[in-house]
């Protein structure tokens, strides 16, 4: 979805194959919204990752639509699984 509002994409970001960081602009200022998308174990989605998610997207694509004209850089970060692996 961000890839089609204009962003570049990167995939595989940390060598996490679902974990991507989306850009647009170029500005000095760099604004970083993180879509959390897992799910826990033995809560599912009720952790409220996916609504996460999808305000993240909405807000990136929101400011994206107008970076140049505020010379930023916008940075939506997809971060699979942050529970695991010592970022707890």
């Amino acid at each position: 979805m961000a890839e089609e509002a204009g962003f570049h994409l990167e995939r595989d970001v940390a060598d996490l194959p679902t974990a991507f960081r989306a850009t647009m602009g170029d500005g000095d200022l760099n604004i970083v919204f993180c879509a959390e998308f897992d799910a826990l174990p033995d809560v599912g989605h009720a952790c409220g990752h996916n609504i996460i998610a999808a305000s993240s997207l909405g807000a990136a694509i929101g400011l994206g639509a107008v970076a140049d004209e505020l010379n930023v850089t916008v940075t939506l970060l997809g971060t699979p699984s942050e529970e695991g692996a010592g970022a707890d």
